[in-house]
């Protein structure tokens, strides 16, 4: 048996189920309880969560406002990217104003600003195969353009990640002080191809995050928290950058 039937068979047994009482902590319950559900223990790894297969779940009541992560990739010219990136053009931390935290959303399409009154944008490089960050000052002058993804990072990011995505909604509830979720059938998709990805981020589609803060612990206290540069996407627009392999009834719509 394929992954792809092997996995709609689990899927399908969890969806009958109905009910079944959360695994873990916060907002990764939904996912790691489906993931020990399917038989696997849930990871951090850059590989597919299930032969190939990266799932990719959601409440059905966070279904429109909360975007999906694709993948983490910090910009690859140089180690300490990030860091720079924070001293440099970060925001005085909010519990913490010694020291400073960067959290931002930004696209292709328009640019977007901090509180200290720089504009960020992300410009497709495609002559020198790179995804920029362009960084503007309060008069609109590009003053930092040295964040960048190389087009070959990306790709292979893309490819050995999310070939394959099933992604699955749940209804969640709380009885006595437990959560329970009742998952649906999922919808597999296949990747139509980095082409199409480069395409998407063009057209903001598919955006970034940077959310990077300090520890506020005794341990390591005050030190750079990245957790994680993120490439992201409305789970209403998946079907841009994925076509449709197993429909949510668990029929096969491609050969």
């Amino acid at each position: 048996m394929d992954a792809v039937h092997m996995f709609m068979e689990k899927a399908a047994d969890i969806s009958k189920k109905g009910w079944l009482e959360a695994r873990g902590r916060g907002t990764s319950q939904i996912g790691i309880t489906y993931e020990l559900l399917l038989g696997k223990e849930p990871e951090n790894f850059e590989w597919p969560d299930f032969y190939g297969i990266e799932i990719k779940t959601h409440t059905k009541n966070s279904y429109k406002s909360r975007p999906l992560s694709l993948f983490r990739a910090t910009p690859d010219n140089t180690f300490f990217e990030v860091k720079r990136l924070v001293n440099e053009y970060g925001i005085q931390d909010r519990n913490n104003p010694e020291f400073k935290s960067f959290y931002l959303n930004v696209s292709c399409c328009r640019r977007n600003r901090l509180a200290n009154g720089y504009q960020y944008q992300l410009v497709l490089d495609r002559k020198n195969e790179e995804l920029a960050l362009n960084i503007y000052d309060t008069n609109g002058i590009l003053v930092d353009s040295k964040v960048r993804w190389s087009f070959k990072m990306l790709e292979e990011k893309l490819m050995r990640k999310l070939s394959y995505l099933a992604y699955v909604q749940a209804e969640k509830k709380i009885e006595n002080q437990s959560t329970y979720f009742k998952y649906d059938l999922p919808i597999l998709y296949r990747l139509r191809g980095f082409e199409t990805f480069l395409s998407l981020i063009e057209k903001s589609v598919v955006f970034v995050t940077f959310s990077v803060g300090v520890y506020k612990g005794n341990y390591r206290y005050g030190e750079i928290y990245d957790h994680g540069t993120i490439f992201r996407i409305y789970p209403n627009k998946l079907p841009y950058l994925f076509e449709n392999l197993v429909s949510q009834s668990g029929k096969e719509s491609l050969d």
